[in-house]
């Protein structure tokens, strides 16, 4: 997750050198989470800011380092209005959000926004497209397939010449403008009725 820390930390450096916003910005990253998402649910029970005051919450993993998509999953796409914000950062851009591609991977409850998700607070959790400018879908799904079968998990993982990290300067511009349209405005994001986390916001009040 070496990428997805580098990213957390430019996107904090962004924000600050654009000045403070409206509203409290917080930039954290959660330990443990192949142990069982265990950062994430210390800070789940010794929250920073309480939930009821947490407007959002915005999840990323590795970055895509294979060049520029067309494309940008959501992960557990349908569940939240967030989703809408993403998809109108993206068409400013000139794509599209996607839902996610692999669902039956269970990926949504196996990240680190669940336990914020479990507080009721409105998450987005995003993951790399698959439609490569250069080389479309097929490309881009046969890179992932050779990642997981190779790469995935074991000392190989490392940077290598070959990465090209335009994709995911492209991916981080996105999501960076979703966080400050939210940090400076007084939008307040909700579940959709059928998502599971709706009856915990509702609760507290928001």
């Amino acid at each position: 997750n070496a990428t997805g820390v580098s990213g957390l930390i430019e996107l904090a450096r962004r924000a600050s050198a654009q000045g403070r916003a409206r509203r409290s910005m917080g930039f954290i990253a959660f330990t443990a989470e192949e142990q069982g998402l265990l950062g994430a649910l210390y800070y789940r029970d010794n929250p920073v800011f309480p939930a009821r005051n947490t407007v959002a919450a915005i999840n990323m993993d590795g970055l895509n380092y294979v060049g520029p998509t067309r494309d940008m999953e959501i992960v557990g796409f349908g569940k939240g209005e967030m989703d809408d914000l993403m998809t109108e950062a993206l068409t400013a851009q000139g794509r599209r959000a996607v839902p996610d591609s692999t669902p039956e991977q269970g990926s949504f409850y196996r990240s680190d926004q669940l336990h914020l998700a479990q507080l009721g607070v409105p998450v987005l959790y995003t993951s790399n497209g698959v439609d490569l400018v250069e080389g479309g879908v097929a490309r881009g799904e046969a890179l992932n397939q050779a990642y997981i079968a190779n790469n995935y998990h074991k000392p190989s993982d490392e940077v290598t010449p070959d990465w090209n990290m335009s994709g995911g300067v492209q991916d981080l511009e996105a999501l960076y403008t979703v966080g400050r349209r939210l940090a400076d405005s007084d939008r307040w994001p909700q579940w959709r009725a059928t998502a599971e986390f709706r009856a915990a916001r509702t609760a507290s009040g928001r």
